[in-house]
């Protein structure tokens, strides 16, 4: 197995194990976000790397070294639509990999895009768009991506 591999059955597990206390559990425990975000995602040492996707204006903040305190580290794809396609498929190591391949996509914004988001679309996608479409939300209220950020942020390339 790969390190990816490894990564996937682990949140697979523990998926897995919280279905089986509760499936409500599932769906809302922080145990299963930290799961995806330091097994998954790598934690810390890749949260903030130059080749994630970046908001345009995170971006300029990376280049010319403004406080980094007030990017934010976001899903594209809402962790509880990635949390019930989890559960959907938790019995199947492939299936699992894939969701996490498919759904988890992070971005790096600044806080007041953050904040934009979250009284709309925190938790929830658009309605009507694809649950796989990682520039729906941003597009709905008017945050942008440099064209290079945009394309990897909607495409399955972003590494862990």
């Amino acid at each position: 197995m790969s390190n990816e591999d490894d990564a996937a059955e682990a949140v697979r597990k523990i998926i897995c194990a919280l279905c089986d206390v509760d499936p409500e559990i599932a769906l809302t425990a922080p145990v299963l976000r930290q799961t995806i975000f330091y097994v998954w995602e790598g934690g810390e040492a890749n949260k903030w790397r130059s080749d994630r996707p970046y908001s345009a204006a995170a971006r300029q903040i990376r280049r010319i070294g403004i406080d980094r305190r007030i990017l934010r580290y976001d899903h594209a794809i809402p962790l509880a639509t990635i949390r019930r396609r989890l559960c959907e498929v938790r019995q199947s190591h492939d299936d699992t990999k894939a969701v996490l391949k498919r759904y988890v996509r992070p971005a790096i914004l600044v806080k007041d895009e953050d904040e934009l988001l979250s009284k709309r679309f925190r938790s929830t996608m658009p309605p009507g768009v694809q649950p796989d479409d990682a520039m729906a939300r941003y597009r709905e209220v008017g945050i942008s991506f440099e064209p290079e950020d945009a394309r990897l942020l909607s495409s399955l390339e972003i590494s862990n």
